[in-house]
């Protein structure tokens, strides 16, 4: 029999950069995450452990500090992966052999980062600005080959820490618009919704409800975290929606009658 690839509804997407790939780990942009190397697929769900814990608290306190002082302990968050490798290395291009040519040398220093996908099955989609991701710094420390007879050919690598986690930044880039870019109401008319897009590569997100509104004057409009505009008095106000590792200019001119 065949073997099927099935995809989980809710894929997780891993790609490994090298330190020197990305500027700002904060918030890497579509550029660099794709430059790395794209590791779901060679990923078994097997032995699977990426995430962050709880940070621990640091109570060992100085002479100086108040009796109850508690600090911040190192990022808790750990890292282990089983991937499969070809039974044949033939030096191919596929993701197997890639990500094993990747880890065979231990002592490889670098950011796993992670995408959650809600509820998309299928092939990888394409990686987009403003999507969440999470980013961790490790060093590809042990390399132990789990071949199980003919069944699985398959090894495993340990990621230590490296001090550095980003849970639930964006991916930087794209341009951020607003639409409609001018708008006429009045009193009488009620509340109207203004939609931030991000432009990535000929894709638009619609993110207003991540970003982050305001009002040039909220005597004459105001706006709610949703992009909801609601006239208050005649005049003018210019709405600005802002959004994380974003340029263009994304504002919207409300003119109240």
């Amino acid at each position: 029999m065949t073997d099927t690839k099935a995809f989980g509804a809710g894929n997780v997407d891993v790609w490994w950069v090298p330190l020197a790939g990305i500027v700002n780990p904060q918030a890497p942009t579509v550029e660099e995450i794709t430059a790395g190397v794209e590791l779901s697929d060679s990923i078994a769900w097997d032995n699977y452990s990426l995430a962050a814990d709880a940070s621990e608290d640091q109570d060992d306190r100085s002479l100086v500090d108040v009796g109850n002082a508690a600090t911040r302990g190192a990022v808790q968050y750990s890292g282990t992966l089983k991937f499969f490798r070809p039974t044949v290395l033939s030096g191919g291009t596929d993701s197997w052999t890639t990500t094993f040519a990747t880890f065979r040398t231990p002592r490889q220093y670098g950011y796993l980062i992670v995408r959650v996908l809600e509820k998309t099955p299928g092939p990888q989609t394409p990686v987009l600005a403003g999507q969440d991701i999470s980013v961790y710094k490790f060093v590809a420390d042990t390399f132990q080959d789990n071949t199980d007879g003919d069944n699985s050919v398959k090894y495993t690598v340990t990621f230590q820490p490296q001090g550095f986690a980003a849970v639930y930044t964006k991916v930087a880039g794209g341009v951020l618009s607003v639409t409609p870019s001018t708008l006429t109401a009045s009193v009488s008319d009620g509340a109207q919704k203004l939609q931030a897009k991000i432009a990535t590569a000929g894709v638009l997100q619609d993110v207003s409800a991540g970003a982050t509104w305001t009002s040039s004057d909220p005597t004459k409009a105001t706006v709610s975290n949703f992009g909801v505009v609601k006239p208050i008095a005649a005049g003018t106000a210019t709405i600005t929606a802002t959004y994380p590792g974003t340029t263009g200019t994304a504002t919207s001119t409300v003119t109240v009658s």
